[in-house]
């Protein structure tokens, strides 16, 4: 009798034990990039006025609020790369990056491995050489808070053509 209730109690300590919350797992989407730009500070096109981010820095924004807080003091609906931004559905990659060269730039999104992503920036040389800095970004599908993402700025490389 004393064995019946010894292996009773195991079996019931044995299956409690087995019993765990399985963990809500993030998934992490392909890498879906819905747009990007590239403008040269102090050009026609430049909008990004009181840009609150340090020189060849980035910044991986989820929300507007975080958004605003990059662009203190200025209605974000007159920056004509920021309207449209879903943010439900969107997360945008923004930064900048000081060039001794004037350069254009073109963006690829691509994902590296489960849960990290890379923005590639591909500057190309337009052959006017003084100092510029460059604003660049992407909104892309929307990543999971824990996504890591990572930019790279590849060299600048002289092009042909000219």
């Amino acid at each position: 009798m004393k064995t019946k209730a010894f292996l009773a109690m195991l079996l019931l300590v044995i299956t409690a034990c087995g019993c765990s919350k399985t963990e809500e797992k993030t998934t992490f989407p392909e890498a879906v990039m819905v747009k990007s730009f590239a403008t040269v500070e102090n050009t026609p096109e430049h909008s990004f006025v009181n840009f609150a981010l340090t020189q060849d820095g980035y910044r991986v924004v989820q929300n507007k609020e975080a958004l605003q807080a990059l662009f203190p003091n200025t209605d974000l609906s007159t920056i004509k790369e920021f309207k449209d931004i879903d943010f439900g559905t969107q997360t945008l990659i923004i930064g900048r990056k000081g060039l001794s060269e004037m350069a254009q730039a073109k963006c690829r999104f691509s994902k590296k491995n489960n849960n990290s992503y890379v923005l590639t920036v591909d500057l190309d040389l337009l052959g006017l050489f003084e100092p510029v800095v460059l604003y660049y970004g992407a909104v892309v599908q929307k990543l999971p808070e824990n996504a890591t993402v990572t930019v790279e700025v590849l060299p600048l490389e002289v092009n042909k053509d000219i």
